[in-house]
């Protein structure tokens, strides 16, 4: 495999992880767990942690078409997990975890980005590379 096909599966991997974040109809978490369905939280770690393999794999590799899906994907986790607290039925604890895990969402994204940007351009003049 090359580290443009690297990149491609963990860029898809991304996608997979965000629409089974935006697909789930569950609650935030459960008492019981029941069924092969794993909690809602979980879904969005796996999302975190596929953006992760993206910032670890070959990000100056990204196009600006992954670029763009990967913010697209981003801002839908970020607007489901808005619904899930606008929704009013979660505890402070709960209200907390999902306002962190927006926070590290937009950095992880901006991370990329700004990985992306910087290791396709040359660094400006008077800059050591910054």
């Amino acid at each position: 495999m090359t580290e443009q096909d690297d990149l491609r599966a963990v860029v898809e991997a991304v996608a997979e992880a965000a629409g089974a974040v935006t697909r789930w109809n569950g609650p935030w978490k459960r008492i019981f767990s029941g069924g092969v369905d794993s909690h809602f939280r979980h879904r969005v770690g796996h999302f975190l942690h596929a953006l992760d393999a993206v910032l670890v794999s070959h990000p100056k590799l990204l196009t600006d078409d992954d670029m763009t899906a990967l913010r697209g994907h981003g801002d839908q986790v970020i607007a489901r997990l808005e619904a899930e607290l606008s929704a009013g039925v979660l505890e402070r604890d709960d209200k907390v975890q999902i306002a962190t895990t927006v926070y590290k969402i937009n950095e992880r994204v901006e991370e990329i980005l700004m990985a992306s940007k910087r290791l396709r351009e040359p660094p400006a003049p008077g800059t050591l590379g910054r």
